[in-house]
């Protein structure tokens, strides 16, 4: 339970979880799962990778504003 609250937490100096950071989207808990009534975003794996790599760039570069900002405090 240590690491998932690590890698969920929202950082100080990136203003983002580490998991956002790396899969670019909040994790989803058993319990969401299960409340879930709807298709995922993104049923194919193809379409996932896709979704990815056009919000990496956008990620990358908000996580490297908010370091610099944390930087300068």
């Amino acid at each position: 339970f240590d690491v998932h609250a690590d890698n969920t937490s929202i950082q100080e100096s990136t203003r983002i979880s580490p998991f956002q950071a790396l899969y670019g989207c909040d994790p989803r808990l058993p319990l969401d799962i299960h409340s879930i009534k709807a298709q995922p975003p993104h049923t194919v794996a193809n379409e996932w990778w896709l979704h990815l790599q056009m919000n990496q760039s956008l990620l990358r570069c908000a996580i490297q504003h908010n370091m610099c900002m944390a930087q300068q405090r």
